[in-house]
């Protein structure tokens, strides 16, 4: 049973209370883009240092506009290293088959949070301000080394169309940390079916662009086998604790956190599209 009417969230907005979870006592209780190109007019002849006559030895890409995090609008070939972070950008959503006020309160408390979510091992609210963003500290504990940073969040579940969303941004100087810095948010968005949870996010690499090629992928997948296991958790009750990150080898439950069941392809304008615009409320100074 969740009781949880005195409990603020990480957005400094009070959690309701929902019944019928079990929790702990210890806890408060594009398509592709179409690029074609125009057809290259007939090269007649080849002009002085290999150039060719009518049009650009790389032909130019149509000029497409993608919006980001911070609400602006910019050229998609601005540079070519934007429009590369752009599209690595990630993105994760799952179908969640239970009420939003659930969802909202396993996500929003910062002692409920860490427990589904392997990005992070602990969360502690720091304070808020008038505006309502709420300040934490995080640590992800690895075998040897604890990595420590501090974020943001704001959130927002009062819009007209129902919809709620979350705000988030974070940084961190430890060396060791595959994240540096970055910025997100997390949508929730009522369906007859259930709740689409979604969030788009990205970050600085801490370990260099090389060493992302490997890190991103596996960050992608660690959000979504996290976002499978709270589901389980807000559709049948189990908590996390129950499914370790070794159930990932537990082939003989059918039932265990996949992956493979949330959606981790953008939408077609982009991960960052859809994002809030209480993203542009967020820093971490």
């Amino acid at each position: 049973m969740l009781e949880l009417t005195n409990s603020r969230g990480l957005d400094g907005l009070p959690i309701l209370s929902r019944q019928g979870l079990a929790i702990d006592d210890r806890h408060v209780k594009g398509p592709l883009i179409d690029r074609k190109l125009a057809e290259p007019a007939k090269v007649s002849r080849i002009q002085h240092f290999g150039q060719r006559r009518g049009v650009p030895r790389h032909p130019a890409r149509p000029r497409l506009t993608s919006r980001v995090a911070s609400g602006v609008r910019v050229s998609a070939n601005s540079s070519r290293g934007s429009s590369m972070r752009r599209s690595q950008a990630l993105y994760v959503e799952v179908l969640i088959r239970a009420d939003v006020e659930t969802i909202w309160a396993l996500t929003q408390d910062p002692d409920l949070h860490p427990r589904w979510d392997l990005r992070f091992s602990r969360i502690e609210p720091t304070g808020s301000d008038s505006a309502g963003r709420s300040r934490f500290r995080y640590e992800r504990a690895l075998p040897l080394h604890v990595i420590r940073g501090e974020g943001v969040s704001l959130g927002e579940k009062t819009r007209d169309d129902g919809i709620r969303t979350s705000a988030l941004a974070f940084s961190t100087d430890d060396r060791l940390s595959p994240l540096r810095s970055g910025r997100g948010y997390w949508r929730y968005v009522p369906t007859a079916e259930g709740v689409r949870f979604i969030t788009g996010y990205d970050y600085q690499p801490g370990w260099g662009r090389v060493a992302d090629l490997v890190m991103r992928p596996a960050i992608l997948w660690m959000t979504a086998w996290s976002f499978d296991r709270l589901r389980i958790w807000a559709e049948r009750g189990e908590e996390p604790n129950r499914w370790p990150l070794l159930s990932v080898v537990w082939f003989w439950h059918s039932g265990r956190p996949r992956a493979s069941r949330c959606r981790t392809v953008p939408p077609r304008d982009g991960a960052m599209a859809d994002a809030p615009q209480t993203l542009q409320k967020v820093s971490v100074s």
